[in-house]
Formats: structure tokens, sequence, C-alpha cells
């Protein structure tokens, strides 16, 4: 499952570089589009993991389920920053959506950290078991 997650968040850093490129032309109808198309897919990545892989996770792992509900209330956050993003975007204050959307990138990046984490420790502990 690391593979997976792993390889879908790296695609997710091509498109915030992509993301931030538009950011820093100042095209307001590229970094809407660029955003659109990130946002898009952060959010289809969300419902994924919060439908087919946590409660799972949950089910077969209740020790694990504080941390699994943790990244679950994240997943809550980004979709509510995404708004403040946006809104930016639209009121044309390109640099205070840029900042935003920087602010967000960064606490992202520490999400799929711990994230990441969270599902190595818990393949480790299957292999372990397995032995």
């Amino acid at each position: 499952m690391i593979s997976r997650v792993g390889a879908v968040h790296r695609s997710l850093a091509a498109m915030f570089e992509e993301t931030r490129a538009a950011f820093r032309d100042g095209d307001e109808a590229e970094a809407t589009a660029a955003f659109g198309r990130l946002r898009e897919e952060l959010e289809a990545h969300f419902e994924q993991e919060d439908r087919l892989y946590y409660p799972a996770i949950r089910a077969l792992r209740p020790d694990r389920a504080e941390a699994v509900n943790r990244v679950g209330k994240a997943h809550a956050q980004f979709v509510r920053r995404f708004e403040l993003i946006i809104g930016q975007i639209q009121a044309g204050t390109l640099d205070e959506a840029e900042r935003f959307f920087e602010e967000f990138a960064e606490a992202f990046i520490f999400h799929e950290i711990r994230e990441e984490d969270l599902i190595r420790s818990l393949e480790r502990e299957l292999a372990d078991a397995r032995s």
C-alpha cells in the first residue's frame, strides 16, 4: 500500500509545482486552472483514503483509530483551505492566494509524511506478524 500512496504523492507533488509556477507567473486564469486541477485531484485522493483505506485500518487496528481520525480531520481542514485560496484568486489578490497556497502546501507535506509513516508502521507490523 505504501508504494501506491507514495506514487500518488509524487504525482501530486508535480501538480503542486505546476500550481506554484502559475502563481509565480501572476496569471490569474492559469492559477485558477492549475489550482482547480490540483484541488480536483486532491479531493479524489482524500475520498479514496477516507472511504477505502482508513475505514479498513480502523476496523482491523482499533488501536490506530486516533491516528487515522487525525488524517481524516486534516483532509477536512485542507478542503476548507481550498475555499480560502479560491476566494483570494477570485478577489484578484493573487499574492494573497499564493501565500495561502504555500501555507497549505507546507501543511500538506507534513501531512503526507505522517500518513506515510503510519502506513509504513502498519506494513512493518504486518510483516513482523507473518515472520
